[in-house]
């Protein structure tokens, strides 16, 4: 049997091998063209689902967090106690004392029987409750606010120390931030219902109102828009004093606009 192939003719170069991910991509393009349409669909609906399912359970954990969080107030009383304290410990001779806290945390919550005492003992202030209202999506976004907060009949008491001068707490100023533009915050506090226990012969102050706003940050503001009391020392009554405090870097401006007693009436800076 004879050969046919010419002796002076080079053979056929081989073929070149493709990489592996290129391979790999033809064929599933190849396998993909073989499927009928109605199944790419069902494909592409069964990821789209999936990603929903995944997005669903996202949510549903975050939501759950949130409710377990609520129905055991106790639970997160302590740890607003302890972050509180934290600070405290760093700043004042003060200690806070949370019994339970309710509410959402999204819009606000409200203290059960807050007690602000004295690190070595001694209660300074306790109060039948402490509410704060505030938007957390608006302060997470770096909103100034406002946060509102209510306190329903506190009792302070001031008393003299062993000295015999007045015991106050001690306050220590942290170190200065840098103050950058739309920094602050706006606040409001609203104390109604306020006693105020002292040594005699001043004794006790009762039936304090008080209504404060203002606002932080380069320049702190604060106006005081209402304060009186039904009965003060020696059977006095406040009816009415309003007035505001601002402070920046190099002064402190006090303006009394109106004090009004039975017997006195006078306005001042």
């Amino acid at each position: 049997m004879s050969d046919d192939r010419d002796p002076t003719q080079e053979p056929p170069a081989p073929h070149e091998h493709h990489g592996v991910v290129e391979t790999l991509r033809e064929e599933i393009h190849e396998v993909v063209e073989h499927v009928p349409q109605p199944v790419r669909w069902t494909v592409g609906k069964l990821v789209r689902l999936a990603l929903f399912v995944t997005f669903g359970l996202i949510v549903l954990a975050i939501v759950s967090t949130v409710l377990y969080l609520g129905n055991r107030t106790e639970l997160v009383a302590r740890e607003l106690a302890l972050l509180v304290n934290h600070t405290l410990s760093q700043r004042s001779d003060l200690v806070l004392e949370v019994p339970d806290i309710k509410g959402n945390p999204f819009t606000g919550f409200t203290v059960t029987e807050p007690r602000v005492k004295f690190r070595d003992g001694g209660t300074l202030l306790a109060a039948r409750s402490l509410r704060v209202g505030y938007s957390a999506m608006g302060l997470l976004r770096g909103g100034r606010g406002p946060v509102d907060v209510t306190i329903d009949q506190p009792v302070v008491h001031l008393d003299l120390g062993p000295d015999s001068t007045w015991r106050l707490p001690k306050l220590t100023p942290g170190a200065p931030k840098s103050k950058k533009p739309g920094g602050g915050l706006d606040f409001r506090v609203h104390i109604r219902n306020a006693r105020l226990t002292m040594p005699k012969p001043l004794y006790a102050v009762n039936g304090v109102e008080i209504v404060l706003s203002g606002k932080t940050g380069a320049r702190t503001e604060v106006n005081l828009e209402r304060m009186r009391w039904n009965d003060g020392p020696w059977h006095s009554r406040l009816e009415a004093l309003t007035g505001s405090v601002t402070s920046d870097a190099d002064s402190v401006r006090f303006r009394v606009r109106e004090l009004r007693t039975g017997d006195l009436a006078l306005s001042g800076a």
